[in-house]
């Protein structure tokens, strides 16, 4: 483990820096592209003033154009959406995904979530972005994943009975965490403590559902974020007083009526869920003989009714992939997660929030990401094609944007 940590944090400083394409530009006039209000689907065509990585105006492009702009970049018939986020991502584990950051801005993620690895090493490359020294997405962390003793896992912390949890999180606050993560076999009796040192410092916990913890007391121990849709079959099956003795049992009491009422708790307590479908369909859907794929399409033709009904009630969802390692092959992989909630049911508009303005709200940083407007950072994406026709049209990438940098133009 230390001897990883070593290899990794010097792959770290070893990168050679690479600056944006543009870097020097200071303000950019976008020419008449279609224009995507993610939070209502309605398009219009403006001109896009950008100063100082802000969206500085909006409006006729004869007007702007008498604006200082050192560079206009002709958006006639192209799309505008905003900067994507992958909030599920371990970007160091096994692997060092770092050094590969720079692919995801390739594709229009311009925001992840790391939901633990280790920690100082992500710590590190947070900073180095900020400060415009490492090619990549915002960060958003949550250190180390905080799990209980019985845990094999080398990359998960373990929380003892006698674990000062105050100064547990002290310690990750210090290293510039912006939540914290817990795992199944966080001791449960040890939550509220978490809750408590979290709501002191002003951040979430999310993760999986701790054995024992029920689906209608997340609230009561902090839980405001469940990661991975299969979460909800293992906290119904393994909450003794549910009366659910099995799988079998679990699939068939997770039916509408059952997921009306968690909408229900859901929304008035701001749980969020990050489903991730496409690693769960990767799990489910290929298992080695008949009658092991079998029960895996049943699971996922459950999970894609319930992502399905949990839409339809306004359940907030983010999109995720729970990347690690960063290669050719996945690079698209947050896009495929989101034909993948369209397939099961979302409209590609519904799709769109979940890598948009919903991970901006749950981070509570709406106010400046997540949406094309005024005053937001101009993380952004120029489409050659309109996502809300065909959601895989959020491939179709024409040029990305990160704090008003063209990083890619195609």
């Amino acid at each position: 483990m230390k001897h990883l940590f070593k290899t990794v944090i010097a792959a770290l400083t070893c990168i050679i820096i690479t600056s944006c394409k543009n870097s020097d530009e200071q303000s950019i006039l976008l020419k008449d592209p279609t224009i995507i209000d993610v939070s209502n689907g309605q398009l219009y065509t403006n001109s896009i003033l950008i100063e100082n990585g802000v969206i500085k105006e909006m409006g006729d492009y004869n007007e702007l154009a008498k604006k200082t702009a050192t560079q206009v970049v002709d958006c006639t018939g192209k799309y505008v959406i905003p900067g994507l986020f992958d909030m599920h991502m371990h970007l160091v584990e096994k692997e060092n995904s770092i050094p590969e950051l720079h692919r995801l801005l390739k594709s229009g993620i311009t925001g992840i979530r790391d939901m633990g690895g280790i920690a100082d090493t992500v710590a590190q490359a947070k900073k180095m972005i900020r400060n415009g020294d490492l090619l990549g997405p915002d960060i958003y962390f949550a250190g180390y994943t905080l799990d209980g003793t019985q845990t094999n896992d080398p990359f998960h912390l373990k929380v003892h009975d006698t674990t000062d949890i105050k100064k547990l999180v002290s310690n990750l606050e210090a290293i510039g965490i912006d939540f914290l993560k817990v795992h199944n076999y966080f001791p449960t009796h040890k939550l509220v403590e978490l809750k408590k040192a979290g709501n002191e410092i002003g951040i979430k916990i999310a993760g999986h559902i701790p054995v024992g913890i029920g689906l209608f007391e997340l609230d009561s121990v902090g839980i405001k974020c469940i990661e991975h849709i299969n979460s909800l079959i293992s906290s119904i099956v393994l909450k003794k007083a549910n009366g659910v003795n099995n799988l079998n049992e679990g699939l068939h009491a997770l039916d509408s009526t059952y997921i009306s009422k968690l909408s229900t708790y859901f929304k008035k307590n701001g749980i969020a869920l990050t489903p991730t479908l496409y690693a769960m369909n990767d799990m489910y859907a290929n298992l080695e003989g008949e009658a092991a794929r079998a029960k895996g399409l049943r699971m996922m033709r459950v999970f894609n009714n319930i992502i399905r009904w949990m839409a339809h009630n306004e359940v907030l969802l983010l999109a995720g992939t729970d990347r690690g390692i960063l290669n050719d092959n996945n690079i698209y992989e947050l896009q495929d997660e989101l034909g993948i909630l369209v397939a099961s049911g979302l409209s590609p508009l519904q799709a769109l929030k979940t890598a948009t303005i919903n991970p901006a709200k749950f981070l509570n940083i709406d106010t400046a990401y997540g949406s094309v407007e005024i005053g937001k950072k101009a993380n952004l994406i120029i489409l050659n094609s309109n996502p809300l026709l065909d959601i895989s049209h959020t491939k179709d990438i024409h040029t990305v944007l990160k704090e008003g940098k063209l990083f890619r133009d195609s």
